[in-house]
């Protein structure tokens, strides 16, 4: 049995309510935010004698990952204004199990089970107020994600063999 919870946060903000005074500057709120959550979950019986039986489950849940540079509050002056979010998350989780009798019945089982959300975003929300910039405005969400979810039950006996495997995966990524 393997267990992975990760939750990962990273905000560049000027709150709601917030009031920044730039004069003539730049603005940069930059976040970046990358994850890596692996899981792997093996079990293996060897040759048993009457009943071998290896049984895995591995659960990995890798929720709340968001990446943000969002600007909400109050924004006097300022040339330039750049927002840029940046996420990059993987979430992968293994699960195998394998019986092996050499006098009987074999059985090998896995569940493997991702749940992911990762959100990537840049932007002026509704919140901001009094934006009087003098420059070029940009706002930039990057977000990469990438999953893989497998199981794996091998079984070998030598009058019943039973080998199952279940894989999962709930996965929601979004850059706005």
């Amino acid at each position: 049995f393997a267990l992975n919870y990760q939750k990962a946060q990273a905000d560049a903000e000027i709150a709601s309510g917030a009031t920044v005074n730039a004069g003539t500057g730049d603005v940069v709120l930059t976040a970046t935010n990358t994850t890596n959550s692996t899981v792997e979950a093996k079990a293996k019986t060897g040759q048993a004698g009457d009943t071998g039986v290896g049984v895995s489950v591995g659960i990995n849940i890798a929720v709340d990952n968001d990446t943000r540079a969002n600007l909400n509050g109050t924004l006097n002056g300022g040339d330039d204004v750049t927002l840029t979010a940046t996420g990059s998350h993987v979430v992968n989780t293994t699960a195998e199990g394998g019986g092996e009798s050499t006098g009987g019945t074999g059985v090998g089982g896995a569940l493997a089970l991702t749940v992911a959300d990762s959100d990537t975003e840049a932007k002026i929300g509704a919140n901001a107020t009094a934006l009087n910039v003098t420059g070029a405005v940009s706002a930039t969400a990057k977000h990469q994600g990438s999953s893989e979810t497998t199981a794996r039950g091998d079984a070998s006996g030598s009058s019943t063999a039973v080998g199952a495997a279940i894989a999962l995966g709930f996965v929601d990524d979004s850059a706005v």
